[in-house]
């Protein structure tokens, strides 16, 4: 997939790669949602509708996108039928993969990076990260903390 410009996932996954179970994270971590503020703030988010669903609201200071075929429609938020739409859309603006499985698995392909924090838990889940091991490296380090690190994977060559 080339959407024709950079495209970051940025995600919490567990050991097993797990991301979410009943649409909730398993998890609760206040310096990754500090990390996942300071690093997505004045950019654009693009997420699914139950992932939108679940935060309830446009996260302040960002743009917002769901990529529905639904026809999904709410206040603040600005609703996409396809990846080709988002070619345009704020080009000043990094755009932020959010969430949740579907779309990680979709887009894996057309991101340039991944921002995860690896968290040291193997929770129950309903919904995975999509295995990155073959198209982004090992990751360098950003920022360590008690049972979890934050890591940014790049894609590559030639993947």
């Amino acid at each position: 997939m080339d959407i024709g410009r950079p495209l970051i996932a940025i995600a919490a996954v567990g050991r097993n790669r797990a991301i979410g179970k009943g649409n909730k994270l398993p998890w609760h971590i206040p310096e990754d949602f500090a990390f996942f503020k300071a690093t997505t703030m004045g950019h654009v988010l693009v997420m699914g509708r139950l992932t939108y669903a679940s935060i309830g609201r446009p996260l302040p200071g960002r743009t917002t996108v769901v990529l529905s075929r639904t026809g999904f429609t709410a206040p603040g938020v600005t609703t996409v039928s396809g990846w080709d739409a988002l070619r345009k859309l704020e080009p000043e603006k990094t755009l932020f993969l959010a969430g949740g499985a579907q779309l990680y698995a979709e887009g894996l392909s057309g991101c340039s990076e991944l921002l995860l924090t690896h968290v040291d838990q193997e929770p129950e889940a309903d919904a995975f990260f999509p295995d990155w091991s073959k198209l982004f490296d090992d990751g360098e380090v950003l920022k360590t903390g008690p049972g979890f690190t934050i890591k940014r994977h790049r894609r590559l060559a030639g993947c």
